[in-house]
């Protein structure tokens, strides 16, 4: 889609528009202004990663749908998961993060991938928030990083999948637009309908109804761990209290789902608030479980995507300028 398309059919759309971590974390952009406008004032710091109303709004979200290649990764609900645009200038991208599997497709423009298995990165896992081009001075200056096991450029026309739990950080290689989405396993009918009530209960501040809810719907499967999130996130709070409840249902989130780097996030928060030193340093040096799943999730990213990648890896500090050479392209061959 050219910028020229999208400004005419889209131009007086709001979006959401954030700078490096906050956004992603925190489910919320610091300012909203039209789409013509975002893309007018690039090159600048801003990163638009849109939380589904601007792909809903303009009716793309229907021309949408899985590769079949896809379908043997599982059973997932994506109906209920709101496809996202990511739109950026070049050197801006998202962060090390994960959560749950996600498919990216690159529409125009170039993308730098860094990606770690579970547990692979650092000492600090998904709690490192820089951008993929300041972690990369850093590992230069010797903080103790190690390379990311895959790297690879997404072209338009690629669609990368990214295994859940698996730590991620892009960069642009210039202007950027891309589609997003994460897929997650699907729920009974009545827990999301318990969910979806709970929600909207704590957003009216009826505290005692939502987490009636929410502990209905936790129940109705104990082994989703977004439903103990939801339950964690309704209790979060300044308080003591509400820090001890948000680390009781995060840790039982955390046991039904090890891999998931939200409720990680969620109870490190909730332990610092405490002042549980320990049970932080014990959480950000512990690397998650094996599992089956993470297994087979890694032995396919390697199969489907290093044929297809490896001859279009580059490196990414010589594509943005920076000064330091490397002999050699990292390529998407896992390293040990």
């Amino acid at each position: 889609m050219e910028n020229e398309t999208m400004l005419s059919e889209f131009g007086k759309t709001e979006v959401r528009v954030g700078r490096g971590f906050f956004f992603h974390v925190q489910g919320q952009a610091e300012e909203s202004l039209p789409l013509e406008d975002f893309i007018r004032s690039m090159p600048n710091d801003n990163y638009l990663f849109d939380f589904g109303e601007f792909m809903e709004q303009s009716g793309l979200s229907a021309n949408w749908t899985l590769p079949p290649v896809l379908e043997q990764l599982g059973t997932y609900d994506t109906s209920s998961v709101p496809l996202r645009l990511a739109l950026g200038s070049k050197g801006q991208g998202m962060p090390f993060h994960s959560h749950e599997d996600s498919y990216h497709l690159q529409l125009q423009g170039r993308k730098r991938w860094g990606i770690y298995a579970p547990g692979k990165m650092t000492r600090t896992g998904v709690l490192h928030s820089e951008d993929y081009t300041t972690w990369l001075r850093f590992r230069r200056r010797g903080r103790g990083f190690v390379p990311p096991q895959w790297e690879c450029v997404s072209e338009p026309g690629d669609l990368l999948y990214v295994p859940e739990g698996f730590q991620h950080a892009t960069a642009s290689l210039g202007y950027s637009v891309a589609v997003v989405q994460q897929a997650r396993r699907a729920l009974p009918w009545s827990a999301v309908f318990h969910r979806h009530a709970a929600v909207q209960a704590s957003r009216e501040k009826q505290h005692k109804q939502a987490v009636k809810l929410a502990k209905k719907a936790a129940k109705l499967d104990p082994t989703n761990s977004d439903l103990w999130l939801t339950l964690a996130q309704i209790h979060q709070g300044p308080d003591s209290d509400s820090a001890a409840k948000m680390v009781k249902y995060c840790e039982k989130g955390l046991k039904a789902n090890p891999l998931c780097g939200k409720t990680r996030l969620h109870l490190l928060m909730a332990y610092n608030s405490l002042g549980l030193a320990s049970q932080t340093q014990e959480l950000m040096g512990k690397d998650p479980p094996p599992s089956k799943k993470r297994i087979e999730a890694q032995g396919f990213l390697e199969a489907e995507t290093s044929e297809s990648l490896n001859s279009q890896a580059v490196n990414l500090e010589d594509q943005l300028g920076a000064s330091r050479q490397v002999s050699e392209p990292q390529t998407l061959n896992p390293k040990p």
